[in-house]
């Protein structure tokens, strides 16, 4: 199985997150694991998992190209997840290693490989 660290992209760092419950922004830190996933954590120490996003073939959502904020719907579990930059250009850059890996590595990828006959 392929992952993260073998395309190339990886990337972690603050944004923040908009709350499934209280709608408010809470910092995070986030960073893309080997597993595809995107984990968030309550700081830069790592000392807390709050939740990880499914990254493989998921989609990825953007009102208008100036924006800070995107969204990233799992298919997998059909959860839609808001995240906002400090910037658009940092905003640019998750979407960006987020779209490569998620066009990588689709669900169906991960198929048994073929058996020797």
């Amino acid at each position: 199985m392929r992952n993260a660290f073998d395309i190339g992209p990886y990337k972690e760092g603050f944004l923040m997150k908009k709350g499934h419950f209280r709608r408010n922004w809470n910092n995070r830190f986030f960073r893309i694991e080997p597993d595809n996933t995107l984990a968030y954590y309550k700081d830069a120490n790592l000392s807390k998992l709050c939740g990880t996003i499914n990254i493989k073939g998921s989609i990825i959502h953007i009102k208008h190209p100036s924006d800070d904020h995107f969204q990233i719907e799992d298919t997998i579990k059909g959860k839609l997840t808001f995240i906002r930059a400090d910037c658009n250009l940092t905003m640019r850059e998750w979407v960006d290693v987020i779209q490569q890996i998620s066009r990588s590595i689709s669900p169906d990828s991960e198929a048994k490989e073929p058996e020797d006959e």
